[in-house]
């Protein structure tokens, strides 16, 4: 059972969503976009908030809300081991644009992983005066049409198996001592648990979790010295 909170709930937790008014020091071209009207209006759209956080306490500070759509909630095949989810970011104070991630949550390790920002790129907006609330709306919507890939995606990197060089290089880089598997998946899991002990900011661990999905594609493009160089320049 995934477990939703409400709107306010989310509100309470980060209050930045509930902004009104951009901050004072933006520029004219600026045109504010509010989070909690998407949020209203993505509700009446089948989507359910799992989570909410900010960073600082200002009033347009930077703040991220985890939605999940009844599309993934009503498929059991899907939430059985894990489940895909957006990750909305938004700020009012002219530093972040709107942008969407993809993640995934494993049920079995707790983990989160989170698509690096070119994933879904193109849905980002500026706020700028020629973006509207409409357009975020439609934007978010799109980012359903990405499930399927993300999960076929997620497979690939299951059915990548890494051959012994590649496995002893990363154990040593990321100085595992334990068993991490066969595939990249089950790898990068493990090396994802052990990396996030010393990454206390959550920017530190959104950092280091869209690093590695990025390595995990590599994987499925590069095998042998060209996967270690592309790894090693990271």
């Amino acid at each position: 059972m995934i477990k939703t909170i409400t709107l306010e709930q989310a509100i309470e937790k980060s209050p930045s969503i509930d902004c009104s008014m951009p901050s004072i020091d933006i520029s004219d071209r600026y045109e504010m976009i509010s989070t909690k009207r998407l949020l209203e209006k993505a509700i009446t759209e089948g989507w359910k908030i799992i989570d909410s956080f900010q960073i600082g306490h200002g009033v347009t500070t930077q703040h991220f809300v985890s939605l999940i759509h009844d599309v993934i909630l009503n498929n059991s095949n899907i939430i059985d081991h894990g489940y895909p989810f957006i990750y909305v970011t938004n700020s009012n104070d002219g530093k972040t644009k709107f942008k969407f991630n993809i993640c995934y949550l494993t049920k079995d390790t707790n983990i989160t992983i989170i698509s690096s920002d070119s994933y879904m790129n193109e849905l980002c907006l500026k706020h700028t005066k020629h973006s509207t609330e409409d357009m975020v709306f439609s934007n978010l919507e799109k980012t359903k049409s990405y499930f399927v890939p993300f999960l076929l995606c997620i497979n690939s990197f299951k059915n990548r198996i890494l051959n012994q060089k590649e496995k002893s290089f990363l154990l040593t880089k990321y100085k595992i001592s334990i068993d991490i598997g066969e595939n990249i998946w089950d790898t990068f899991i493990v090396i994802h648990k052990s990396l996030l002990k010393n990454k206390r900011s959550l920017k530190q661990k959104m950092k280091l979790s869209q690093t590695l999905w990025d390595i995990m594609c590599c994987s499925l493009i590069f095998k042998d010295e060209s996967f270690i160089n592309f790894v090693n320049e990271k």
